[in-house]
């Protein structure tokens, strides 16, 4: 039986609502909001477009009001993946 796989919109809703369980001023990247789901099992594909739609949102009027972009020297990780905080 094959499973459907996740698409990256559904990554999207998925990680807003982690969002909104993270603490004021936790530090995270996109692959942190999956504690249910294994990062790796995804399709690179699929997860390299969930962390496109999650930058929008953060820029986006509603992610701004709970999501900063990190700036500066702290803004990437070593693998070029953007920082964030929540406010």
């Amino acid at each position: 039986m094959n499973r459907r796989e996740i698409t990256p919109e559904e990554l999207l809703e998925i990680a807003k609502k982690a969002v909104l369980d993270a603490e004021t001023q936790d530090e995270f990247i996109v692959r942190d909001l999956f504690r249910e789901i294994d990062w790796r099992h995804i399709p690179e594909e699929r997860r390299m477009r969930a962390g496109v739609l999650f930058g929008d949102y953060a820029e986006s009027e509603e992610g701004m009001t709970i999501i900063e972009k990190l700036q500066g020297n702290n803004a990437k990780t070593e693998d070029n993946q953007q920082r964030y905080r929540k406010l």
